[in-house]
């Protein structure tokens, strides 16, 4: 996805096929038992009485068993590229049945949720796109409500806390994720830094010694990921990897002045920067040489839109295709470009 290099999945496509197979061969009636981690390292409150560090609320099952499916359905696509049709439509397969098995098992009526209906359960199998409409309203409800119990703080470990900031911010409620962010008070990153955290530890906790086997690890680093992705609004294509295109869709979120920062692709380096100011958004994105970008320019009315204080709809560069909720959306080539659109706060 991010740098188009096929031959990465030609080199261990085996490998891959083999961990695939293993955690196949370790499943009953479609449940893989056998986990090891699982939601690794909750909050401790959260977690197993006999070692902290292990989840007492998220089955491990449940965990192994959205990962099959995972690597199912990705090992499918993979055969694909490897034009091994009887691979494609093997895994397809067992993806499918496992997401019969996961659905079967794990679904909670009653709730309206998933296993123990917290934020790990159901926000993993939103990410792994296991709800059907039906269920979905009521699944994003628990777990939105369950965070408001928390005072927007998190209950999640080192896999799900990923999950449960992208799934709150994909499914309408962005500011809810964003306090959780943004939080000072444990569990939090936030806590981390106002105890005198320079690099992320590896528990939510402040301990020493045994209790905390390092200060310095990397696996709660996934907030990272959500500034890159939601504030700043940088997503590969998956269907135009290498970021021969992509997409840049900030959220602009209520006590968020700005946001800027950039990555460096294989085709050289995106940027983005948004800036509220006097009942304006002004957006500016730098798109590499031979990529083309489809942005969402933040705006309230799509006629205020300029770019370079040219009306937008009259630069050749630039494509209007449609209005998505509050967002212009646009097709651009590479260059930079500076949108300047109308936009209030609620």
């Amino acid at each position: 996805r991010f740098y188009g290099n096929e031959k990465i999945i030609h080199e261990h496509y085996e490998g891959l096929k083999a961990w695939v197979d293993f955690l196949n061969s370790r499943t009953d009636n479609g449940i893989v038992n056998y986990s090891y981690y699982g939601d690794w390292s909750p909050p401790i409150a959260f977690g197993a009485a006999c070692w902290g560090a292990v989840s007492k609320s998220t089955p491990g099952e449940l965990m192994s068993t959205g990962y099959l499916y995972y690597c199912s359905k990705m090992l499918s696509q993979m055969a694909s590229l490897e034009k091994n049709k009887g691979d494609e439509n093997k895994y397809k397969n067992l993806a499918e049945k496992t997401a019969e098995a996961f659905n079967k098992k794990y679904w909670n009526e009653q709730t309206g949720g998933y296993a123990s209906n917290n934020q790990a359960c159901n926000s993993f199998a939103l990410f792994l796109g296991l709800v059907n409409k039906e269920r979905l309203p009521r699944v994003i409800e628990n777990l939105v409500n369950d965070v408001k119990k928390q005072d927007y703080h998190l209950t999640t470990g080192n896999l799900c806390s990923k999950y449960l900031l992208e799934m709150l911010t994909e499914h309408g409620y962005p500011e809810v994720a964003y306090k959780i962010v943004t939080q000072e008070t444990y569990p939090s990153w936030g806590y981390m830094l106002a105890n005198g955290a320079t690099t992320l530890w590896e528990r939510w906790e402040n301990e020493t010694g045994s209790a905390m086997n390092s200060h310095n690890h990397p696996m709660l680093g996934s907030v990272d990921s959500w500034f890159y992705k939601y504030i700043l609004g940088i997503v590969p294509d998956i269907n135009h990897p290498g970021f021969e295109g992509f997409d840049i869709r900030p959220y602009i979120f209520k006590d968020l002045t700005y946001a800027e920062g950039e990555i460096t692709s294989i085709r050289g380096i995106i940027k983005s920067f948004w800036r509220k100011e006097a009942g304006y958004i002004y957006f500016n994105v730098t798109i590499p040489e031979n990529s083309i970008a489809t942005i969402y320019v933040p705006t309230k009315n799509v006629e205020s839109i300029t770019e370079s204080n040219r009306d937008a709809n009259r630069v050749d560069q630039i494509k209007f295709l449609n209005m998505q909720d509050d967002y212009a959306v646009f097709r651009i080539g590479s260059g930079t470009y500076h949108f300047k659109s109308v936009w209030y706060d609620s």
